[in-house]
Formats: structure tokens, C-alpha cells, sequence
């Protein structure tokens, strides 16, 4: 499986520890099944699952009932309830079991979408995700990924190697609090480097996870305090 396959599906994946099987399958059929429930190309950009306990099932029927919120450009959510139950067998299946290809059916049981802006490019990132910035921020993305790079623009390039430690050191202790937190609420930031620099500004990579737009939030966040000195944050 590459590395960003199913990427809308990582907090599904980090919670229940999905096979890579039952990913392909249950992405397939949902991507398919969205498309002809709303007349329009697949747009969930993730899939976020607030409780461990939003996934349960149904003995007497052998299905498993998964409450989410599908989440869209610049973070708008969406309800959604996905069922899933075996199409000839009668036992449950677990996210975490190999299936055969077109085995196991997946529903959209319930599907209830936000109105989204007709022009998501005049959105202000920083206002949607509820923040109050210093510095200019551009997003060239749109956020159509949660796998993306800053550039970020400093007053003083001679503490590039400070922040990016400091930032590493900040990824790796939310980290170290999602593992600990028995309720599985905080989601996993999957990667963060330093990608690369150039005079006054510095490249930074980062690959939210299941951290999602709260992942996003913690950077954004922390490069506003005045200490680094940042002037501007292109997204791209």
C-alpha cells in the first residue's frame, strides 16, 4: 500500500487498526457510492471519528455501525453513519480482518453534507480554523491536502535550526500525548521535517495523520509566537 493511500481514512485506519484489505475495500465502495448518492466527484478530504466507541455492531444482523464526520475544504464538516456487514457470510467483520475484494458491502447509511462556499478560495484559513495570527498566511491549497509544506518566512534566518528543533520536539510530545490518552480523542501527527531552506526562509513538511486540522492548528499556532519572529506562512 503507498504511503498516502486511503489518506482520508487515517484516523479509521490509527483507531481500529484496519487492514490494509478492508481499507482498499471500504474505500472503494464508499468513493463509488458517494459519487452516486451526491452527483458529484469524491471531496471528503478526511474522515475524523470523535470516540473510540463510535464504531459498534449489531450482533443480530452481523453489521458494524460507524458514526464520523466527514470533513471537507477548510475544515467544513459533515454527519455520516457507514455500515458494513459481510454480503454471504453471517459473522462480523473487524476492521482489523483481510477480506477478499467486493466480499463485505459498505453503506452510506446516513450522508449529510455541509453547504460549502461556492468560492472555498476566498475562505480566510486562519478565521475557519479559529486563530488570531501575527503573520500573513497564504494557503495556495485550499487544504485539498492534510499532507502539505511551509514556507515560512523569517526575520532572522540564523534561528531556522532552533525552530525546526523546537517544532520536532513539539510534534513528538502530542505524540506522546495522543499514545496516552485511553479515550483515543487526539489523533497521531504521522510526519514533520525540515524540507529545506533558503536565505530568510525555511521549508517545513508535515503529514497530519489522524491529527487532522488539529495537527495543522498546533503549527500554525506555535509559529505566531513572537520569539521566531515570522512575517509570512505560504501553504502549499
Amino acid at each position: 500500500m503507498a504511503k498516502n493511500a486511503y489518506k482520508w481514512l487515517s484516523d479509521f485506519k490509527d483507531r481500529y487498526k484496519a487492514s490494509p484489505s478492508f481499507l482498499a475495500s471500504m474505500d472503494h465502495e464508499l468513493r463509488k457510492e458517494y459519487t452516486k448518492l451526491t452527483n458529484k466527484e469524491f471531496d471528503i478530504l478526511y474522515l475524523f471519528i470523535e470516540f473510540q466507541d463510535n464504531l459498534r455492531y449489531d450482533k443480530q444482523t452481523n453489521e458494524a455501525v460507524l458514526e464520523a464526520s466527514p470533513r471537507f475544504v477548510v475544515n467544513y464538516a459533515g454527519e455520516a453513519i457507514i455500515t458494513w456487514k459481510h454480503k454471504y457470510e453471517s459473522n462480523l467483520i473487524l476492521p482489523a480482518d483481510d477480506i477478499q475484494p467486493y466480499e463485505v458491502s459498505f453503506k452510506w447509511s446516513k450522508l449529510v453534507l455541509p453547504n460549502l462556499p461556492m468560492d472555498p478560495v476566498k475562505e480566510d484559513l486562519a478565521k475557519k480554523l479559529g486563530l488570531q495570527l501575527s503573520y500573513v498566511l497564504i494557503d495556495e491549497t485550499f487544504i485539498a491536502s492534510l499532507d502539505i509544506s511551509f514556507h515560512v518566512q523569517l526575520k532572522d534566518p540564523l534561528i531556522i535550526e532552533t525552530l525546526s528543533t523546537h517544532l520536532g520536539d513539539l510534534v513528538n510530545a502530542w505524540n506522546l500525548r495522543a499514545e496516552q490518552d485511553s479515550t483515543r480523542q487526539t489523533g497521531f501527527i504521522h510526519n514533520f521535517y525540515l524540507d529545506g531552506q533558503q536565505k530568510n526562509k525555511v521549508i517545513f513538511r508535515l503529514d497530519t495523520g489522524s491529527s487532522g486540522y488539529d495537527g495543522l492548528k498546533l503549527i500554525l499556532a506555535e509559529l505566531n509566537d513572537p520569539v521566531w519572529g515570522v512575517r509570512k506562512v505560504t501553504i502549499d
